[in-house]
């Protein structure tokens, strides 16, 4: 499986493509759009028992949005559902693309648990 990994330029989000790279927007525009600078998953009793998982007292774990951006990589099939968003055109008067993006980072945090946006 293929990973593409992100890139951060001046406040614009790359990633990286099988030829070049792919503009996706503004960071502080996709922080927006998940809801902040930090996001909160929790996890119930049974998620809790993974030894890798280090959670507050309450069963949470909280990412700082801006650093998990840059460090996540993403699979082709994201990729090309980005590559084909047009990024001139305004979704709730943003980039479609830029929208999309947050909406895959949104969807990752909340495949781990019950999430919330802080």
């Amino acid at each position: 499986m293929d990973r593409y990994e992100t890139r951060i330029d001046d406040g614009t989000v790359y990633l990286e493509t099988d030829d070049d790279e792919l503009e996706i927007g503004e960071l502080e525009t996709i922080i927006e759009v998940i809801g902040g600078e930090t996001y909160t998953v929790s996890y119930d009793d049974r998620q809790r028992t993974q030894s890798w998982l280090e959670t507050d007292d309450d069963g949470a774990m909280t990412f700082d949005v801006r650093e998990t951006i840059e460090e996540l990589p993403h699979q082709r099939e994201v990729v090309a559902k980005l590559q084909a968003a047009d990024h001139s055109q305004a979704k709730y008067g943003l980039p479609e693309r830029t929208v999309e993006f947050a909406n895959e980072i949104v969807a990752i945090f909340d495949q781990q648990g019950a999430s919330q946006a802080d």
